[in-house]
């Protein structure tokens, strides 16, 4: 027996789920996903995804089924059950957007059969969607709202390999051309481990291995890194020319959970490379350089000197990428290596934020300048987070942020007059902000 429309009755056994995204606007790519169909019984599951194809008919992206934990087939099936038996229920519709169609089976073989819009209307019907994803481990389902996520990555892999051909120097007598130089480095993220691996082939006999397990930041990485940041190629344009000394190349092998792998190919340039490759590279580069390089080799541990009692601490700065190194004194024996500080500059009321590069401590009749002639620190400085508004400006006399702090260092303020103005500038250039 089939009824049309009517509210759901008994017990549900199986949902039959059709999601398809099509709507106005845009015609979708031959690849790109369109419709999803989904079945589910207390213990299975069957998927099948499709691609848009030539929009005539659509070609099968992926097909898989499995079983499912009973409890969790029984759990989806009674929560939709109880959506749509419920007379107040909200069977969403709206224009210009996808559709979904559910059949509904209870366990006398009825069939219930409801329609609506793949589009995010009602509350309760997104919470269910939110439950169906959760316990499937499936976050790209369309469900009943198409508010899909990208399927979880479990594993990147990052392979690059140079070839250099190297031509003997001239004078030297050999019977060879040249020789070959195979360089290779291999990048591996993986979500079941949680390590990253980071391996480098330098020469044949010469080969080393960085491994970092980070237990919940490798997953928390991949869970952050959208695949669309690898989509984008643009491609070299025919008349790029090759080196005939040199190849470098690259492959990369993103793992899913439930889709096929995505690999990309392709010689080791920026127009042969994702669009959006540098940003990955900025991220991932970041989170290694977090771990650091160790503590073993590094001279401010193993040159560090224990204060003594009466020891005056002595903290040495530079100013600039290449400025001289001064000495400023402090009684705050909490400030190390590495943290900002404020200091002040010259005698008419400067202030800058430096980095701590050493910290020493000397007897009073060995300090490397005398204390007098030594100015101190003002105060330690924690720099603020990403578009915080945490910088006191004195000429604004409220807080911004720092792009803002810097754009004013650029460019100046808008004030009515030139006299307004250069009072602005010498107000700005004291200020411990301010970028010389």
């Amino acid at each position: 027996m089939q009824e049309q429309m009517k509210l759901f009755s008994g017990t549900a056994v199986k949902m039959q789920l059709i999601s398809n995204g099509l709507c106005y606007g845009p015609c979708p790519m031959v690849n790109d996903e369109v419709e999803q169909r989904i079945t589910i019984t207390p213990t299975h599951i069957w998927v099948s995804r499709y691609q848009y194809g030539d929009g005539l008919n659509y070609e099968l992206l992926q097909k898989f089924n499995g079983r499912i934990a009973r409890e969790n087939g029984e759990a989806i099936l009674a929560e939709v059950a109880a959506y749509f038996s419920d007379e107040n229920h909200i069977v969403p519709f709206a224009t210009d957007v996808g559709s979904w169609e559910l059949v509904l089976t209870n366990e006398e073989g009825e069939k219930y059969r409801f329609f609506g819009s793949l589009i995010s209307l009602d509350a309760a019907l997104d919470n269910i969607c939110d439950v169906i994803r959760e316990r499937l481990d499936m976050p790209f389902l369309y469900l009943f709202n198409g508010d899909d996520k990208q399927d979880r990555i479990d594993r990147i892999t990052i392979e690059y390999s140079r070839v250099t051909k190297i031509k003997p120097n001239p004078t030297h007598n050999v019977d060879y051309e040249y020789v070959t130089w195979n360089y290779s480095e291999k990048v591996t993220l993986d979500r079941e481990t949680e390590t990253l691996e980071y391996f480098r082939r330098i020469g044949t006999e010469c080969d080393t291995t960085w491994k970092y397990h980070v237990d919940g930041g490798i997953s928390t990485f991949l869970d952050e890194t959208e695949v669309e940041l690898f989509d984008d190629i643009e491609g070299n344009p025919p008349e790029a020319i090759d080196d005939p000394m040199e190849t470098k190349n690259y492959r990369i092998t993103i793992e899913f959970a439930h889709m096929p792998d995505k690999v990309i190919t392709g010689s080791y340039d920026r127009l042969s490379l994702p669009r959006k490759w540098a940003k990955f590279a900025r991220d991932l580069k970041k989170f290694m350089q977090f771990y650091g390089e160790g503590e073993i080799l590094d001279r401010r541990y193993y040159e560090a000197i224990k204060q003594c009692p009466g020891d005056i601490i002595y903290l040495s700065v530079t100013f600039g990428e290449h400025g001289k190194r001064y000495y400023y004194h402090t009684d705050n024996n909490e400030i190390k290596v590495g943290d900002w500080v404020v200091v002040p500059v010259g005698n008419d009321g400067k202030e800058r934020i430096v980095k701590v590069e050493k910290k020493e401590y000397f007897r009073e009749d060995n300090v490397p300048m005398p204390l007098s002639r030594v100015k101190s620190v003002i105060e330690v400085f924690i720099p603020p987070e990403d578009d915080e508004e945490a910088l006191d400006c004195p000429v604004l006399k409220k807080m911004i942020t720092m792009d803002e702090c810097l754009d004013h260092c650029e460019r100046g303020f808008d004030v009515a007059s030139d006299e307004e103005s250069e009072q602005c500038d010498l107000i700005c250039e004291k200020c411990r902000y301010f970028e010389d």
